[in-house]
């Protein structure tokens, strides 16, 4: 009879541990967003794909981008849409300091 893996116990501890809150959001030039996670991790998304979709075509009015802000640990803007934070962690790429930050709106 196979032995039980101990894995199984940390790929589950893993999984409970890992929540993507955002702390901290800049709408940045291009639609896109500096995120700083829970976890002291910096980050930037790109909005550009979400654009034609649904309630996040609004945000093509930069008026409306740069309302963003951290909503329940993730981020929000004024037109009550919002973005997933496992979304916002996952396919975001790491902030390297300041050829994005040059970018700022």
């Amino acid at each position: 009879m196979p032995k039980r893996r101990k894995a199984v116990f940390d790929r589950t501890s893993k999984i409970i541990n890992m929540y993507f809150a955002v702390t901290d959001v800049q709408p940045l030039a291009n639609y896109l967003l500096r995120l700083t996670f829970k976890n002291g991790e910096q980050k930037v998304f790109d909005m550009k794909p979400y654009l034609n979709t649904g309630i996040f075509q609004a945000l093509k009015d930069e008026r409306i981008f740069k309302s963003a802000k951290v909503s329940f640990d993730t981020v929000g803007w004024e037109n009550e849409a919002d973005i997933d934070p496992e979304t916002l962690y996952h396919e975001s790429f790491p902030y390297i300091g300041k050829p994005v930050e040059s970018a700022t709106l």
